[in-house]
Protein backbone atom coordinates (compact mmCIF):
# COMPACT_ATOMS: atom_id res chain seq x y z
CA UNK A 1 0.00 0.00 0.00
CA UNK A 2 1.41 3.39 -0.53
CA UNK A 3 0.73 5.33 2.59
CA UNK A 4 0.55 8.72 4.32
CA UNK A 5 1.06 8.89 7.71
CA UNK A 6 0.03 12.25 8.95
CA UNK A 7 1.05 13.68 12.54
CA UNK A 8 -0.26 17.25 12.60
CA UNK A 9 0.85 18.17 16.20
CA UNK A 10 3.26 20.74 16.30
CA UNK A 11 3.77 19.35 19.91
CA UNK A 12 5.50 16.15 18.27
CA UNK A 13 9.22 17.26 16.98
CA UNK A 14 9.08 13.80 14.70
CA UNK A 15 12.75 13.50 15.10
CA UNK A 16 12.47 14.68 19.67
CA UNK A 17 13.43 12.11 22.45
CA UNK A 18 10.11 12.04 23.54
CA UNK A 19 7.90 8.95 23.41
CA UNK A 20 5.11 10.41 20.65
CA UNK A 21 8.25 11.28 18.73
CA UNK A 22 9.56 7.68 19.40
CA UNK A 23 5.98 6.29 18.30
CA UNK A 24 5.83 8.33 14.96
CA UNK A 25 9.17 7.10 13.77
CA UNK A 26 8.50 3.64 15.07
CA UNK A 27 5.43 3.05 13.66
CA UNK A 28 5.81 4.16 10.35
CA UNK A 29 9.25 2.73 9.84
CA UNK A 30 7.67 -0.85 10.62
CA UNK A 31 4.70 -0.33 7.89
CA UNK A 32 7.83 0.62 5.57
CA UNK A 33 9.65 -2.51 6.21
CA UNK A 34 6.75 -4.66 5.54
CA UNK A 35 6.52 -3.41 2.28
CA UNK A 36 4.76 -0.57 2.07
CA UNK A 37 5.21 2.87 0.50
CA UNK A 38 5.29 5.33 3.45
CA UNK A 39 5.03 9.29 3.18
CA UNK A 40 5.41 10.95 6.60
CA UNK A 41 3.79 14.21 6.43
CA UNK A 42 4.20 15.97 9.28
CA UNK A 43 4.08 19.72 10.95
CA UNK A 44 7.23 19.56 12.76
CA UNK A 45 10.16 17.88 12.20
CA UNK A 46 12.52 18.45 15.00
CA UNK A 47 16.38 17.21 15.73
CA UNK A 48 18.05 14.51 17.33
CA UNK A 49 17.54 11.34 15.85
CA UNK A 50 17.87 9.62 12.70
CA UNK A 51 15.33 10.57 10.06
CA UNK A 52 13.07 7.22 10.00
CA UNK A 53 13.80 4.60 7.18
CA UNK A 54 10.84 5.62 5.27
CA UNK A 55 10.13 6.61 1.50
CA UNK A 56 9.77 10.44 1.67
CA UNK A 57 9.64 12.57 5.22
CA UNK A 58 7.77 15.95 4.54
CA UNK A 59 7.99 18.97 6.87
CA UNK A 60 4.67 21.07 6.10
CA UNK A 61 5.06 23.27 8.62
CA UNK A 62 3.37 24.67 12.12
CA UNK A 63 0.89 26.85 9.95
CA UNK A 64 -2.41 24.11 9.51
CA UNK A 65 -3.15 25.90 6.18
CA UNK A 66 0.21 24.56 4.52
CA UNK A 67 -0.22 20.86 6.44
CA UNK A 68 -3.86 20.81 4.78
CA UNK A 69 -2.35 21.99 1.21
CA UNK A 70 -0.19 19.19 1.63
CA UNK A 71 -2.52 16.94 2.19
CA UNK A 72 -4.83 17.89 -0.49
CA UNK A 73 -2.22 17.84 -3.18
CA UNK A 74 -0.98 14.17 -1.90
CA UNK A 75 -5.12 13.24 -2.40
CA UNK A 76 -5.27 14.68 -5.34
CA UNK A 77 -1.82 12.93 -6.57
CA UNK A 78 -4.15 9.40 -6.73
CA UNK A 79 -1.29 7.77 -5.59
CA UNK A 80 -2.37 7.09 -1.83
CA UNK A 81 -4.09 4.52 -0.50
CA UNK A 82 -4.26 4.99 2.77
CA UNK A 83 -3.86 7.98 5.43
CA UNK A 84 -3.25 7.05 9.10
CA UNK A 85 -3.33 10.00 10.97
CA UNK A 86 -2.22 10.73 14.82
CA UNK A 87 -5.15 12.57 16.45
CA UNK A 88 -3.93 15.81 17.67
CA UNK A 89 -5.65 19.21 18.49
CA UNK A 90 -5.09 20.39 14.89
CA UNK A 91 -7.00 16.71 13.73
CA UNK A 92 -10.71 17.70 11.66
CA UNK A 93 -9.69 18.42 8.27
CA UNK A 94 -8.06 15.04 6.70
CA UNK A 95 -11.26 12.35 7.34
CA UNK A 96 -13.77 14.94 4.94
CA UNK A 97 -10.53 15.08 2.58
CA UNK A 98 -10.22 11.46 2.62
CA UNK A 99 -14.01 10.75 2.46
CA UNK A 100 -13.99 13.42 -0.81
CA UNK A 101 -11.01 11.72 -2.28
CA UNK A 102 -11.78 8.34 -1.77
CA UNK A 103 -9.61 7.18 0.18
CA UNK A 104 -9.23 5.28 3.35
CA UNK A 105 -8.74 7.43 6.60
CA UNK A 106 -7.59 5.60 9.79
CA UNK A 107 -7.40 7.99 13.07
CA UNK A 108 -5.00 6.82 15.49
CA UNK A 109 -5.95 8.15 19.49
CA UNK A 110 -3.11 7.98 21.85
CA UNK A 111 -4.97 10.15 23.89
CA UNK A 112 -7.77 12.03 25.31
CA UNK A 113 -6.32 15.57 23.75
CA UNK A 114 -8.64 18.23 24.33
CA UNK A 115 -9.53 16.74 28.08
CA UNK A 116 -5.39 16.24 28.79
CA UNK A 117 -4.80 19.90 27.30
CA UNK A 118 -7.49 21.41 29.39
CA UNK A 119 -5.74 19.58 32.35
CA UNK A 120 -2.17 20.38 32.21
CA UNK A 121 -1.91 23.01 29.42
CA UNK A 122 -4.57 25.83 30.29
CA UNK A 123 -6.96 25.07 26.80
CA UNK A 124 -9.17 27.76 26.59
CA UNK A 125 -12.57 27.14 24.75
CA UNK A 126 -12.89 23.70 25.88
CA UNK A 127 -16.70 23.00 24.81
CA UNK A 128 -15.93 24.12 21.15
CA UNK A 129 -12.89 22.28 21.19
CA UNK A 130 -14.87 18.83 22.48
CA UNK A 131 -17.79 19.43 19.18
CA UNK A 132 -14.86 19.35 17.45
CA UNK A 133 -13.20 16.26 18.71
CA UNK A 134 -16.84 14.84 18.54
CA UNK A 135 -16.61 15.77 14.44
CA UNK A 136 -13.18 14.46 14.00
CA UNK A 137 -14.16 11.01 15.63
CA UNK A 138 -17.27 10.83 13.33
CA UNK A 139 -15.61 11.74 10.21
CA UNK A 140 -13.47 8.70 9.90
CA UNK A 141 -14.86 5.05 9.77
CA UNK A 142 -12.33 3.44 11.84
CA UNK A 143 -10.69 4.13 15.33
CA UNK A 144 -7.52 3.13 16.41
CA UNK A 145 -6.81 3.28 20.32
CA UNK A 146 -3.79 2.00 22.48
CA UNK A 147 -5.86 1.12 25.34
CA UNK A 148 -8.66 0.27 26.76
CA UNK A 149 -9.63 3.50 28.17
CA UNK A 150 -8.92 5.08 25.26
CA UNK A 151 -11.54 2.29 23.74
CA UNK A 152 -14.01 3.42 26.26
CA UNK A 153 -13.27 7.32 25.86
CA UNK A 154 -14.36 7.06 22.34
CA UNK A 155 -17.23 4.94 22.50
CA UNK A 156 -18.70 7.45 25.35
CA UNK A 157 -17.73 10.07 22.46
CA UNK A 158 -19.75 8.36 19.45
CA UNK A 159 -21.02 5.22 21.27
CA UNK A 160 -21.01 3.41 17.30
CA UNK A 161 -17.72 4.22 16.47
CA UNK A 162 -15.78 1.33 15.26
CA UNK A 163 -12.62 1.02 17.72
CA UNK A 164 -9.84 -1.64 18.31
CA UNK A 165 -7.23 -1.44 20.94
CA UNK A 166 -3.98 -1.90 19.19
CA UNK A 167 -1.15 -1.31 22.43
CA UNK A 168 2.14 0.47 21.66
CA UNK A 169 5.61 -1.68 20.69
CA UNK A 170 9.05 -1.75 21.22
CA UNK A 171 11.66 -2.62 19.24
CA UNK A 172 12.94 -6.12 21.02
CA UNK A 173 15.80 -6.16 19.20
CA UNK A 174 17.68 -2.84 20.18
CA UNK A 175 17.34 -3.77 23.64
CA UNK A 176 18.62 -6.56 26.23
CA UNK A 177 22.03 -6.45 24.20
CA UNK A 178 25.27 -4.56 24.22
CA UNK A 179 27.17 -2.63 27.03
CA UNK A 180 25.33 -1.28 30.19
CA UNK A 181 26.03 2.53 30.62
CA UNK A 182 28.75 3.53 33.30
CA UNK A 183 26.68 5.34 35.91
CA UNK A 184 29.63 5.80 37.97
CA UNK A 185 28.05 3.52 40.74
CA UNK A 186 29.97 1.35 42.75
CA UNK A 187 30.54 -2.19 41.45
CA UNK A 188 28.10 -4.26 42.86
CA UNK A 189 25.46 -2.10 43.17
CA UNK A 190 21.74 -2.90 42.96
CA UNK A 191 20.27 -0.29 40.52
CA UNK A 192 16.75 0.84 40.89
CA UNK A 193 15.91 2.70 38.08
CA UNK A 194 13.33 5.12 36.53
CA UNK A 195 13.05 6.03 32.56
CA UNK A 196 11.10 9.28 31.54
CA UNK A 197 9.49 12.49 31.90
CA UNK A 198 9.43 14.39 35.19
CA UNK A 199 6.44 15.03 35.27
CA UNK A 200 3.71 15.04 37.81
CA UNK A 201 1.80 11.77 37.17
CA UNK A 202 5.05 9.83 36.84
CA UNK A 203 5.25 9.75 40.49
CA UNK A 204 9.15 9.86 40.52
CA UNK A 205 8.31 11.81 43.93
CA UNK A 206 6.95 9.05 45.21
CA UNK A 207 9.43 6.61 44.50
CA UNK A 208 12.17 8.95 45.91
CA UNK A 209 10.71 8.80 49.41
CA UNK A 210 9.87 4.51 48.78
CA UNK A 211 13.78 4.72 47.87
CA UNK A 212 14.28 6.16 51.06
CA UNK A 213 14.27 3.37 53.50
CA UNK A 214 15.66 0.49 51.06
CA UNK A 215 18.69 2.62 50.50
CA UNK A 216 19.27 3.25 54.11
CA UNK A 217 18.40 -0.47 55.00
CA UNK A 218 20.69 -1.67 51.72
CA UNK A 219 24.23 -0.29 51.39
CA UNK A 220 24.43 -1.80 47.87
CA UNK A 221 21.42 -0.41 46.38
CA UNK A 222 21.21 2.68 44.79
CA UNK A 223 18.72 4.57 42.18
CA UNK A 224 19.20 5.97 38.39
CA UNK A 225 16.80 8.73 36.75
CA UNK A 226 17.18 9.28 33.31
CA UNK A 227 15.09 12.20 32.59
CA UNK A 228 14.14 15.22 32.78
CA UNK A 229 10.88 17.81 33.05
CA UNK A 230 9.18 20.58 35.08
CA UNK A 231 9.46 18.68 38.19
CA UNK A 232 13.55 18.45 37.97
CA UNK A 233 13.96 21.50 40.05
CA UNK A 234 11.59 20.24 43.01
CA UNK A 235 13.26 16.53 42.99
CA UNK A 236 16.73 17.73 42.53
CA UNK A 237 15.86 18.53 46.25
CA UNK A 238 14.26 16.11 47.33
CA UNK A 239 17.84 13.87 46.04
CA UNK A 240 19.84 16.44 47.78
CA UNK A 241 17.78 16.24 51.08
CA UNK A 242 17.98 12.05 51.16
CA UNK A 243 21.43 12.38 52.13
CA UNK A 244 23.00 9.32 49.94
CA UNK A 245 26.09 10.86 48.30
CA UNK A 246 27.64 8.66 45.26
CA UNK A 247 24.22 6.55 45.05
CA UNK A 248 21.74 8.79 43.30
CA UNK A 249 21.88 9.53 39.80
CA UNK A 250 20.41 12.26 38.16
CA UNK A 251 21.16 11.83 34.58
CA UNK A 252 18.79 14.25 32.69
CA UNK A 253 17.21 13.51 29.42
CA UNK A 254 18.81 10.83 27.66
CA UNK A 255 18.70 10.36 23.69
CA UNK A 256 16.51 7.53 22.88
CA UNK A 257 19.18 5.82 21.36
CA UNK A 258 20.72 5.84 24.74
CA UNK A 259 18.18 4.25 26.71
CA UNK A 260 18.85 0.63 26.14
CA UNK A 261 22.48 0.93 27.25
CA UNK A 262 20.97 2.61 30.23
CA UNK A 263 18.30 -0.02 30.95
CA UNK A 264 21.31 -2.54 30.75
CA UNK A 265 22.34 -1.28 34.57
CA UNK A 266 19.62 -1.18 35.50
CA UNK A 267 18.15 -4.17 38.07
CA UNK A 268 14.66 -3.04 38.64
CA UNK A 269 13.21 -0.55 36.52
CA UNK A 270 10.12 1.35 37.79
CA UNK A 271 7.12 3.27 36.17
CA UNK A 272 5.37 4.40 39.70
CA UNK A 273 2.85 6.60 38.40
CA UNK A 274 0.15 8.39 40.04
CA UNK A 275 -3.71 7.37 41.12
CA UNK A 276 -5.76 8.27 37.96
CA UNK A 277 -9.45 7.50 36.93
CA UNK A 278 -8.57 7.82 34.01
CA UNK A 279 -5.50 5.74 33.37
CA UNK A 280 -5.11 5.64 29.40
CA UNK A 281 -1.28 5.09 28.71
CA UNK A 282 0.50 2.53 26.77
CA UNK A 283 3.52 3.13 28.27
CA UNK A 284 6.22 2.69 26.24
CA UNK A 285 8.70 2.82 29.00
CA UNK A 286 7.63 -0.44 30.46
CA UNK A 287 7.85 -2.29 27.28
CA UNK A 288 11.30 -1.44 26.73
CA UNK A 289 12.03 -1.83 30.40
CA UNK A 290 10.27 -5.49 29.25
CA UNK A 291 12.40 -5.97 26.47
CA UNK A 292 15.81 -4.97 28.55
CA UNK A 293 14.89 -8.27 30.67
CA UNK A 294 14.65 -5.77 33.55
CA UNK A 295 11.59 -6.64 36.20
CA UNK A 296 9.13 -4.06 36.95
CA UNK A 297 7.65 -2.45 39.52
CA UNK A 298 4.54 -0.91 38.03
CA UNK A 299 0.97 0.30 39.76
CA UNK A 300 -1.78 -2.01 39.22
CA UNK A 301 -3.76 0.46 36.91
CA UNK A 302 -5.14 0.22 33.59
CA UNK A 303 -4.49 -2.15 31.29
CA UNK A 304 -0.47 -2.57 32.70
CA UNK A 305 -1.45 -5.31 34.68
CA UNK A 306 -2.50 -7.46 31.22
CA UNK A 307 0.69 -5.80 29.79
CA UNK A 308 3.06 -7.07 32.37
CA UNK A 309 1.47 -10.47 32.70
CA UNK A 310 2.88 -11.69 36.18
CA UNK A 311 6.38 -10.56 34.98
CA UNK A 312 6.68 -7.75 37.29
CA UNK A 313 5.67 -6.95 40.62
CA UNK A 314 2.30 -4.53 40.98
CA UNK A 315 1.38 -2.25 44.06
CA UNK A 316 -1.22 0.13 44.75
CA UNK A 317 -1.60 3.07 42.69
CA UNK A 318 0.03 5.74 45.32
CA UNK A 319 0.36 3.47 48.31
CA UNK A 320 4.48 4.05 48.59
CA UNK A 321 4.55 1.79 51.46
CA UNK A 322 3.36 -1.03 49.24
CA UNK A 323 6.03 0.56 46.04
CA UNK A 324 8.91 0.31 49.45
CA UNK A 325 7.68 -3.23 50.10
CA UNK A 326 8.06 -4.40 46.44
CA UNK A 327 11.05 -2.65 45.81
CA UNK A 328 12.51 -4.17 49.34
CA UNK A 329 11.38 -7.93 47.97
CA UNK A 330 13.52 -7.22 44.95
CA UNK A 331 16.35 -5.59 46.22
CA UNK A 332 16.44 -8.75 48.54
CA UNK A 333 16.05 -11.37 45.70
CA UNK A 334 18.18 -11.59 43.21
CA UNK A 335 16.48 -15.14 41.86
CA UNK A 336 13.48 -13.40 41.58
CA UNK A 337 14.67 -10.69 39.88
CA UNK A 338 16.52 -12.78 37.26
CA UNK A 339 13.24 -15.14 36.85
CA UNK A 340 10.73 -12.08 36.33
CA UNK A 341 13.25 -10.44 33.85
CA UNK A 342 13.72 -13.03 31.59
CA UNK A 343 10.00 -13.51 31.45
CA UNK A 344 9.31 -9.86 31.24
CA UNK A 345 11.95 -10.04 27.86
CA UNK A 346 9.55 -13.00 26.66
CA UNK A 347 6.47 -10.85 27.10
CA UNK A 348 7.71 -8.42 25.23
CA UNK A 349 7.60 -10.65 22.02
CA UNK A 350 4.05 -10.11 22.43
CA UNK A 351 4.43 -6.14 21.54
CA UNK A 352 6.37 -5.51 18.76
CA UNK A 353 6.06 -2.59 16.17
CA UNK A 354 5.64 -5.02 13.47
CA UNK A 355 2.72 -6.39 15.18
CA UNK A 356 1.35 -2.60 15.46
CA UNK A 357 1.86 -2.07 11.57
CA UNK A 358 0.13 -5.71 10.74
CA UNK A 359 -3.03 -4.26 13.13
CA UNK A 360 -2.77 -1.45 10.82
CA UNK A 361 -3.11 -3.25 7.49
CA UNK A 362 -6.14 -5.98 9.30
CA UNK A 363 -7.83 -2.49 9.94
CA UNK A 364 -7.51 -1.30 7.00
CA UNK A 365 -8.03 -3.71 4.22
CA UNK A 366 -11.53 -3.81 4.94
CA UNK A 367 -12.21 0.06 5.28
CA UNK A 368 -10.44 0.46 2.12
CA UNK A 369 -12.71 -2.44 0.19
CA UNK A 370 -15.88 0.03 0.89
CA UNK A 371 -14.19 3.46 0.13
CA UNK A 372 -12.08 3.29 -2.80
Amino acid sequence: MRIVYLCPDSGIPVLGHKGASVHVRSITEALQARGHEVLLLCAKLGAGNPVPGVARVVEAGTGGADLEAETVRLLGSGSVDLVVERYSLESGGAGPLCAKAGVAHLLEVDAPIVLEAARHRNLGDVDARLRREEATFRSTRFVMVVSSELERYVRGVVPEADVTVVPNGVDVGRFGTGPPMDLGLAPGSIVIGFAGSMKSWHGVEDLLVASQGVLSRHAEAALALAGDGPRMPMIREQVASMGFDGRIRLLGALGHEQIPSFLRAVDIATAPYRPSSDFYFSPLKVLEYMASGCVSVYPEIGDLPDMVAGCGVGYGAGDVAQLEEALEALVTDAPMRRALGHGARRRAQAFTWDHVASCIEQIAHPQMASSL
